[in-house]
């Protein structure tokens, strides 16, 4: 059986016996490797999977944050607009009471002045 195998590979030609041997090399490594390198990939693939999810639930727990930071960034900027007026009217009472209070004042002194003129 063997030689007959070989009788009919040297009758097809040298070109075709290589390409049938370099195809049962081929095969023959398949067989043997390609087994625990598509296990390997499918792993590969099901972690990538996981990070992908992880990623997501990342994206919507980051989102979340950031919403939440803005709003009390804006709470905050609402605070100090909030204070910024409480001043702004403090400080106009203030320099109002003390232009009235100066004013009271300048009218003591000159009624201390003109009763001191008549006492002197």
């Amino acid at each position: 059986m063997d030689i007959e195998l070989l009788k009919i590979l040297a009758d097809l030609g040298g070109s075709v016996a290589i390409a049938i041997l370099l195809i049962v090399v081929v095969y023959k490594l398949i067989c043997r490797f390609g087994s625990p390198f598509i296990v390997s990939q499918n792993k590969i693939a099901e972690a990538m999977g996981q990070q992908a999810q992880s990623l997501t639930d990342m994206k919507g727990s980051v989102s979340e944050f950031i919403g939440r930071d803005h709003l009390e960034h804006k709470e905050i900027l609402l605070g100090l607009q909030v204070v910024g007026k409480e001043l702004k009217t403090l400080v106009n009472e203030v320099s109002r009471i003390k232009s009235y209070g100066y004013e009271r004042s300048e009218t003591q002194q000159n009624k201390k002045i003109n009763i001191r003129g008549i006492v002197t």
